[in-house]
């Protein structure tokens, strides 16, 4: 059982890793979807591609899963019967927080694409990708199947979660922990149900939040317990996905790596609970996450890559590298002062598209 101050404690991690997490994604956003071999022979350009895959396309993907963790807790933590009022209230509250943000962030890009496009046609240049892709798509391929703000799927997979919450409710009542290795297994098997909304992911990961709070488990003791040997697993995860780069097999062991990491990785959040001037900046960045979130991919961060890459470091590896640090540092700091900006002139508009995450400042 968890006590009020451990449920403080806990609830206070989740908010100091939810920035740091976001600044992951932007990592991960870095890259393309598809890895790239490292290179045998130690050079500049072997450097970046090992670093950038080792970051992107590894310890990146322990970001949206533990978002999904942190939603199946929430979700599920003052539950401890299920009504249909219950669910009724729950849907209401997620059509605020989630449903209206999807709707609007997606408008937003299909909006921004149409206007660019025709300032392209104005100025005589012809329509970019995107503008193809509003063209060429239906309406539930721009606002379900992809979506068009592609980070969005998230949010796609998360609804459909709480959609299905009352079978997670019943799922681990009964089977308890039994139940939690079912969906493990699942995930480890790397088999997909090719529907939209229904990923491996999001089930494995809002399940292990569900559980978490519908079984009143003590992260804080267990990853005290047994976060260093989780630690080693996934360290020793990591070094074998390094020898699989680009292969079949290593989907395989970054799911492993992504179990193995999340004990650890909420480990480290306890400590900087103990660092009060880190914590208190986190705690203020963590209310601009999901702006960040909905927005880097709107025109900014394929903005900045295009920039750096007319310049004279993209025409090297070590130069590579610099943008690839670089870029999502000037990313986040934009948007962070349009966050901040809005809050300031604008706080009930940016509360609204945002699903009420905002601190007034």
């Amino acid at each position: 059982m968890v006590d009020q101050e451990v449920k403080i404690q806990q609830s206070e991690a989740v908010e100091i890793l939810r920035f740091p997490l976001m600044l992951l994604v932007i990592f991960v956003h870095m890259l393309p979807y598809e890895q790239r071999t490292i290179p045998s022979v130690l050079s500049g350009e072997s450097v970046y591609i090992y670093v950038s895959e080792l970051i992107s396309h590894h310890v990146g993907r322990i970001a949206v899963p533990l978002f999904f963790v942190f939603s199946g807790y929430f979700f599920f933590n003052k539950i401890e019967a299920w009504t249909a009022s219950i669910y009724l209230t729950q849907l209401r509250k997620r059509s605020v927080t989630l449903l209206f943000p999807y709707i609007f962030w997606n408008l937003a890009l299909v909006f921004v694409t149409f206007v660019v496009n025709l300032m392209f046609q104005y100025i005589g240049r012809t329509s970019n990708e995107s503008y193809q892709d509003l063209q060429q798509n239906s309406i539930y391929d721009l606002f379900w199947g992809y979506p068009i703000n592609f980070p969005l799927w998230y949010i796609r997979d998360l609804m459909v979660m709480v959609v299905l919450s009352p079978i997670f409710y019943y799922f681990f009542k009964f089977l308890k922990g039994f139940g939690l290795a079912i969906i493990a297994l699942f995930y480890l098997s790397t088999l997909e149900s090719n529907l939209p909304g229904i990923s491996s992911t999001a089930i494995m990961y809002f399940g292990l939040g569900a559980y978490v709070s519908l079984r009143k488990v003590d992260v804080i003791n267990f990853c005290l317990r047994y976060g260093k040997l989780f630690g080693a697993l996934a360290l020793l995860a990591l070094a074998v996905t390094a020898f699989y780069t680009a292969r079949p097999e290593n989907e395989y062991v970054v799911r492993a790596f992504v179990l193995f990491a999340l004990p650890s990785v909420f480990l480290l959040a306890m400590s900087l609970t103990k660092k009060h001037r880190v914590k208190r900046y986190l705690l203020m960045l963590s209310p601009a996450v999901f702006f960040i979130y909905a927005t880097h991919t709107i025109y900014i961060l394929g903005k900045l890559k295009g920039a750096f890459s007319r310049t004279s470091l993209a025409g090297s590896g070590w130069g590579m590298l610099i943008g690839y640090f670089l870029i999502p540092v000037v990313c986040m700091v934009v948007l962070l002062f349009f966050y901040f900006l809005l809050n300031r002139f604008l706080p009930k508009t940016l509360s609204l598209i945002t699903g009420s995450r905002i601190k007034q400042i």
